[in-house]
């Protein structure tokens, strides 16, 4: 099977997961998120979603009360090595959420590494297959805006960042804020 057919397979699962987060079973919540950022380097050097935000600047963002992350880790089960962190209002009336997804060129998988796949490439491969999107300048290498977030290259590392329906201006505007964040932790 080529690597067009493969990422196909991969993008989909992966913006379906993007939607909304599913419980796999490998939540990890850090212990003591509620406070400073944690280190951003996981045990394999990758860096963990959840020290780019805590429990604390999350129900600031959101502007109440979230549950405590769910840190879910896709190594095992996807070629990207995404790694995701989901901060959910404790609200069951709240339609907005921060959810920050995680790729980076030394996680993906070495049949992908070895064919020259990198994190820019999926970058430039997700914004080309949603189509219409709007260019986010100032943010990242380079950041759009288009189905599930806020779509940012840095260096070796592709973040998403949802907050609700993408369709909504205050929720480019929640990203933005969540990015300001994040970003100078990677």
């Amino acid at each position: 099977m080529g690597i067009k057919k493969i990422l196909a397979f991969l993008i989909l699962p992966l913006f379906l997961l993007l939607a909304g987060c599913s419980d796999s079973g490998q939540k990890n919540t850090p212990p003591g998120n509620s406070g400073a950022a944690q280190d951003t380097a996981t045990s394999k050097g990758l860096i963990d979603p959840a020290a780019l935000l805590t429990k604390a600047e999350a129900e600031a963002l959101l502007g109440e009360p979230v549950k405590e992350p769910k840190n879910e880790t896709r190594d095992t089960n996807n070629p990207l090595g995404q790694k995701i962190c989901f901060y959910d209002p404790v609200s069951d009336k709240e339609t907005r959420f921060i959810q920050l997804s995680l790729v980076q060129n030394e996680g993906l998988a070495k049949t992908l590494t070895a064919q020259k796949y990198d994190v820019k490439q999926l970058y430039t491969e997700t914004k080309k297959m949603l189509g219409e999107v709007t260019d986010v300048p100032g943010i990242g290498d380079e950041a759009f805006w288009g189905t599930n977030g806020l779509h940012i290259l840095k260096g070796n590392v592709y973040l998403n960042i949802s907050v609700g329906n993408s369709s909504k201006p205050e929720n480019l505007e929640l990203a933005k804020q969540v990015a300001a964040k994040a970003l100078p932790r990677l």
